[in-house]
C-alpha cells in the first residue's frame, strides 16, 4: 500500500494535479474579469451624469487588473476621460483620475511595469498639475520647468521595485496554488483506499513542505517588490 501511494508521485498522478492548478487558476482569472466587466460597466454607465462616480468604478475595475480584458479597457478609457475633463477646464477632477490610473497600475506591478504608455501620460499631467498648483501658491512667482521636472522625477521614481522579486512573487504564487491542489488530491484521493490520516501525512510530507514553503516566499517576495 506504502508503495502504491509513492507511485502516486509519478505520472497520472501529477497530470491530473497540473490540470486541477490550471483549472483553478482559470477559476481565479474568469472571476477576475466578472468584477473589473461590473465596475467597467457601472462606470459607463455614471460616465453622463457623475464623472467623480465614474472615475471610481474604472478605479475599481483597475483593481482587478489583468494584462487582458476589461481591466485594460478601463485603463484606456480612465485615460480618455481625465483628457477629456482636463480639455474642459475640470483640472481637478482630471488630476483625480489620472492619480488613480497611477495608482492602480502601480499596485497592479509584478514582475513587469504595466502599461508605461498610460503611466507616462498620467506622470506628465501629474508634475505640470502640481507645478502650476505651487506657483500659483506662491502667487505667480517659480520656476515652472523646475518644479515640473522636481515632480516628474518623484513620480517616476519606482522606488524599491525589483522585477526578479516580482517574479519571484508570480512563481511562488504558482506554486503554492499547485501544492495546494496536490495537498487535495493526496489526502482526498477519489478511490476507496483507505489509508491512516497520519500515515498520509508521512507519505506526503514534501507536498506540505514545499506547499509551505512556496506561501513563505510569495509573502517574502511581496514585501521585498
Amino acid at each position: 500500500m506504502v508503495n502504491d501511494l509513492k507511485n502516486k508521485a509519478s505520472g497520472p498522478f501529477w497530470v491530473k494535479s497540473l490540470i486541477l492548478a490550471a483549472i483553478f487558476l482559470l477559476f481565479i482569472v474568469a472571476f477576475m474579469e466578472v468584477k473589473a466587466n461590473r465596475e467597467l460597466k457601472l462606470a459607463r454607465i455614471a460616465l453622463s451624469q457623475s464623472p467623480k462616480t465614474a472615475i471610481r468604478h474604472y478605479f475599481q475595475a483597475l483593481n482587478w487588473y489583468a494584462p487582458w480584458g476589461s481591466s485594460q479597457v478601463a485603463a484606456d478609457e480612465l485615460k480618455d476621460l481625465a483628457d477629456r475633463l482636463k480639455n474642459e477646464g475640470r483640472v481637478d477632477l482630471a488630476y483625480e483620475a489620472y492619480l488613480r490610473l497611477r495608482g492602480a497600475l502601480n499596485a497592479a506591478r509584478s514582475f513587469y511595469w504595466p502599461r508605461p504608455d498610460l503611466q507616462s501620460k498620467a506622470n506628465d499631467f501629474l508634475a505640470n498639475y502640481l507645478a502650476d498648483k505651487k506657483i500659483s501658491s506662491m502667487g505667480g512667482q517659480g520656476d515652472k520647468i523646475r518644479l515640473y521636472g522636481y515632480y516628474l522625477e518623484i513620480y517616476e521614481d519606482k522606488g524599491n521595485f525589483s522585477e526578479f522579486y516580482g517574479f519571484l512573487v508570480v512563481l511562488s504564487f504558482l506554486g503554492w496554488v499547485f501544492y495546494f491542489v496536490k495537498i487535495i488530491w493526496a489526502f482526498f484521493p477519489l478511490s476507496s483506499e483507505k489509508v491512516p490520516f497520519r500515515q498520509k501525512i508521512y507519505l506526503e510530507k514534501i507536498l506540505i513542505i514545499m506547499f509551505v514553503a512556496c506561501y513563505v516566499v510569495w509573502i517574502l517576495a511581496m514585501k521585498a517588490a
